[in-house]
């Protein structure tokens, strides 16, 4: 028996081993895993640099809804030279004292301003105006212009608007 019982160890114990093997074999050990470093990621392309187009916008005209009227617009006659992505794009500029943010799309742009001012010396309100530039952007542009009182405002003369042209160069 006592042979038997040790050749029951030693087969327990081959068995043990080889069973152990396989198994370790199969998955990981963790005495043996290392953990993997994340991928480096490749550094992104930098954008290439949008084409630029220039071109020379002048307020040529614009008229008031009553000749009694102020309006914060820029004066006739003013220009500026704008550069703007030629493929499309946010741009901005300033003609005369108004500064207009917008978008170019498809050869045609919509920019808009607002302007803050007083009317001292008539009915003593803040004002606030809504101006907008839009058409082809080869020209000529629709050049509008809303206003209302300032938020709180009263007893504040009646409201202008005004329409004009822009053109290109």
């Amino acid at each position: 028996m006592w042979v038997s019982w040790r050749r029951v160890g030693l087969i327990g114990g081959l068995g043990l081993s080889v069973f152990g093997a396989a198994v370790m074999g199969v998955g990981p050990s963790h005495a043996a895993v290392t953990p993997k470093k994340p991928p480096k990621e490749e550094p992104k392309p930098k954008p290439k640099p949008k084409k630029m187009c220039t071109a020379r916008f002048t307020m040529v005209d614009w008229t008031p809804s009553s000749p009694t009227c102020f309006v914060d617009t820029p004066e006739k006659e003013s220009s500026a030279t704008v550069t703007y992505p030629c493929d499309g794009g946010g741009f901005s500029f300033t003609l005369g004292h108004v500064t207009f943010s917008g978008q170019v799309e498809k050869g045609l742009m919509h920019a808009s301003a607002m302007t803050r001012y007083e009317f001292e010396p008539y009915d003593d309100c803040t004002w606030e105006s809504h101006q907008a530039v839009a058409g082809p952007i080869a020209g000529p542009m629709i050049f509008t212009y809303r206003e209302n009182p300032a938020k709180g405002e009263t007893d504040c003369a009646s409201p202008c608007t005004a329409a004009g042209r822009i053109d290109v160069d």
